[in-house]
């Protein structure tokens, strides 16, 4: 265990994309325009990881990120207790030179900062082995946080084995969002230094008015524009609802080959009861789940979405179509995992609307998953605990 006593424990979070969120109120329109694309519920739980540990008073943060948001060049600066630093580079002009300069100025950032503790999510097969070497040399800790299932999977080439290789290495430990990740990280990468966090994402109680007219309670869906959100079973499922029910999708529309704003109000059009609201930027959404009769989630997969954790914050049941990880739905009596069969769900969600005591028993079940597996203090203190072991 490291000496607090002398010093602040210096911890060094590796991330690309996490800059924008960070400077989420002085972010001008470019920087939102080209982050959306890369802008998920992993984001947002990295900012309450580090807003976590920054508050304990033990350590001093740094955060480097390298991306094409940072044009205006490097930056180093305080803020929130949270140091930043950058590097700017798009990869996709720089391609193979991009990939060298970033080992090399990476190398210097360690060797400089030279960290105590290093955070990293998202795997970069360019980035891995610098990092094991560094903690190797110096007796360090490397944690790789894993946010998005079956992120491993994905990397099957053979210097991708070689990495993983590395990464069984004894100063690397994953932190995982549930059993099926640490699983995973087992199988693939071949490691037993493997922790199961359920999520470590802060739900803010928020005191912004509710931007609706609706009075009764609605059902609600909330996600990107992306195929993997599977909206057009949200759509199928809110068509075989009653008429009288009311439904709420709040959509962020990224650029690309994604359905539009436009396009959708078009399909949405013959719905009854039916509101779209497009979510430009990152905002906070938690008012919405305080009217909300049911979360809706169709995605065909997921590592733990942070809209369970808002939606059990305010002990609101939750509909999935198929992500049911561990359980997690089904087993704590919260709500109702369909196993990808619409009409289930819509039977379901049209249960939760008619039977009250069928509402409340689901609604005292959501908010006791919260205080056992989602409680952000709780799990601030437990990850705080297995990176001082």
């Amino acid at each position: 265990m490291l000496d607090n006593t002398n010093r602040k424990v210096r911890l060094l979070f590796l991330n690309p994309f996490i800059y924008p969120i960070l400077r989420e109120d002085k972010g001008d329109d470019r920087d939102y325009s080209a982050w959306k694309k890369h802008f998920g519920g992993a984001q947002v739980t990295l900012v309450s990881i580090l807003k976590g540990l920054s508050e304990q008073g033990i350590y001093r943060i740094f955060i480097w990120t390298w991306n094409e948001f940072l044009d205006r060049g490097p930056i180093v600066k305080e803020e929130d207790k949270i140091y930043l630093g950058g590097l700017s580079f798009n990869w996709n002009r720089f391609g193979w030179i991009y990939r060298f300069v970033l080992k090399i100025y990476l190398g210097f950032i360690l060797l400089l900062i030279r960290p105590d503790y290093i955070l990293k999510t998202d795997y970069a097969r360019s980035l891995e082995a610098i990092i094991v070497w560094y903690c190797r040399l110096f007796k360090k800790k490397y944690f790789y946080f894993v946010l998005t299932s079956h992120e491993l999977e994905t990397n099957t080439k053979k210097l991708d084995h070689f990495v993983f290789e590395i990464l069984r290495d004894d100063q690397v430990t994953f932190i995982c969002q549930n059993e099926f990740q640490k699983n995973q990280v087992k199988r693939v990468i071949g490691s037993e230094k493997c922790h199961v966090i359920h999520n470590l994402f802060r739900v803010n109680p928020s005191n912004v008015p509710f931007e609706t007219q609706n009075t009764e309670k609605f059902v609600l869906w909330i996600g990107r524009n992306e195929d993997s959100k599977n909206f057009q079973a949200w759509f199928r499922i809110c068509s075989n609802l009653p008429p009288e029910i009311k439904k709420t999708m709040i959509c962020t529309f990224n650029a690309g080959n994604f359905v539009t704003y436009e396009n959708m109000k078009e399909q949405v059009k013959n719905i009854s009861n039916f509101i779209l609201i497009k979510k430009d930027k990152y905002e906070d959404t938690q008012p919405y789940f305080k009217k909300a009769l049911v979360l809706v989630n169709t995605s065909f997969y997921e590592g733990l979405p942070n809209t369970f954790i808002q939606a059990s914050f305010e002990g609101i049941p939750i509909g999935t179509l198929f992500y049911d990880t561990d359980g997690m739905v089904s087993l704590s009596g919260c709500g109702f995992c369909s196993q990808g069969v619409e009409k289930k769900l819509a039977e379901f969600i049209s249960r939760l609307a008619c039977d009250e005591k069928f509402l409340i028993e689901r609604k005292e079940n959501s908010r006791r998953l919260y205080l056992t597996k989602f409680d952000y203090t709780a799990n601030v203190n437990r990850l705080i605990h297995i990176m001082n072991h």
